[in-house]
C-alpha cells in the first residue's frame, strides 16, 4: 500500500483521512474528492487546514463511523496512550491526532495505524515524512513515514508545548470500520 506525500500546505487532515480509508477500506480516494466533501474552496484550505470537525464528517460520508475525543487539560500521557491502544486494536481502527509545536496547538495532523504499548512503538503515518521535499515547511526529517515511532518521542510530539496552554489538550479522531 502506498501512502502520497502531502502536495500543498494546510492539507495534512486531509492526507490523514486519505490514509484512514486506504487502511480501513482498501480504497485509494482523491485529495481532490475528499476536498469537494469538505466544502471548503482550496485557498481556505491552505490558509486555515481542515478542522477535526469537518474531518470527521467526511470520513462518515465515506462510510466510516469517526468520532471526535476532546482530551482536556491537565493532558495525561497515560490517557491518551490507552485511548490510541483501545482504538486501534485489531486492525479495526485508526486514528488521527495532532501534533504540537511551540509556534500553537493542533499545527499538523496524523494517522496512527497501530500502538503496541509492551514494545513502546506506535505506527504512524505521517503526510510531511514520505520525502524531504517539505523543507521549506521548516518540518525536520524524523522518521520514514509508515514506520515504528518509539512511544516517548511520539508522546513528546502530542504534548502541548505551551505553558498557558488555553485549548484541549489533544484532540483524536476515532475511525472505525
Amino acid at each position: 500500500m502506498r501512502f502520497p506525500a502531502q502536495a500543498a500546505k494546510g492539507t495534512c487532515g486531509l492526507y490523514a483521512v486519505k490514509y484512514c480509508i486506504q487502511l480501513l477500506q482498501g480504497r485509494d480516494i482523491s485529495i481532490g474528492e475528499l476536498q469537494i466533501r469538505t466544502e471548503l474552496s482550496p485557498s481556505q484550505i491552505k490558509l486555515n487546514g481542515v478542522d477535526e470537525d469537518t474531518l470527521a464528517k467526511v470520513l462518515n460520508d465515506i462510510g466510516l463511523k469517526a468520532s471526535v475525543i476532546h482530551l482536556k487539560k491537565p493532558f495525561k500521557a497515560t490517557a491518551f496512550e490507552g485511548y490510541l491502544d483501545v482504538l486501534t486494536q485489531k486492525g479495526q481502527g485508526c486514528v488521527i491526532t495532532a501534533w504540537h509545536r511551540f509556534c500553537g496547538p493542533h499545527y499538523h495532523w496524523v494517522t496512527v495505524a497501530g500502538v503496541d504499548l509492551i514494545e513502546e512503538q506506535v505506527m504512524v503515518i505521517d503526510s510531511y515524512q514520505i520525502d524531504d521535499e517539505h523543507e521549506e515547511w521548516e518540518q525536520e526529517p524524523e522518521e520514514p513515514c509508515k514506520g515504528n515511532m518509539s512511544l516517548d518521542r511520539f508522546m513528546s510530539h502530542c504534548t502541548p508545548k505551551l505553558f498557558n496552554f488555553d485549548e484541549d489538550a489533544n484532540i483524536i479522531i476515532s475511525v472505525r470500520t
